[in-house]
This record gives C-alpha cells, sequence and structure tokens, in this order.
C-alpha cells in the first residue's frame, strides 16, 4: 500500500483516483469499481438532472451493494494495514 497521500477536492476527483489508484492496478475487484461509477452517476442524475424520481426498489439494491462495498473496502484497508 502506498504512504502517498491521496486527496481531491470534487466527486469526480475521488472516482479518477479510486479507479486509477485501486481499481486499475487490481487491489480492488473491477465490480466495485463499476458499482462506484453507477453511484457516482446515479449522485449527478439524482442532483443535476430535472425531474428525476428514484423508484424504491433502485434505492433499494443500490443501498444493499453500498453496504457489501463498504464492507470490501474495510476488508481491503484492514489487510492493507496490516502490510505496513
Amino acid at each position: 500500500m502506498s504512504t502517498q497521500r491521496l486527496s481531491s477536492s470534487k466527486h469526480f476527483g475521488v472516482l479518477a483516483i479510486f479507479n486509477r489508484e485501486f481499481v486499475a492496478i487490481g487491489r480492488v475487484d473491477r465490480k466495485w469499481g463499476r458499482f462506484y461509477t453507477n453511484l457516482f452517476d446515479s449522485r449527478q442524475e439524482g442532483d443535476y438532472d430535472d425531474f428525476v424520481s428514484f423508484d424504491k426498489e433502485r434505492v433499494n439494491n443500490l443501498y444493499l451493494e453500498a453496504c457489501q462495498f463498504v464492507i470490501n473496502i474495510t476488508e481491503i484497508t484492514r489487510e492493507e494495514m496490516t502490510k505496513m
């Protein structure tokens, strides 16, 4: 794990860093890269598009997958921290 500090003041920047520094090199499964991109796109849609609504099923599915995403990233982080 790199000790380099990574940061961005923009949501898109965080997405780009995540994909470049974690997904592209295999530290995080591509499935989670696609999920995070989908979640980012959904947020953009909800915040910036006109007359957008999300049905309960879509929100529930995103929520459940987000819970798995957090669990997965937590496990990866713990593994990486033990290597330091």
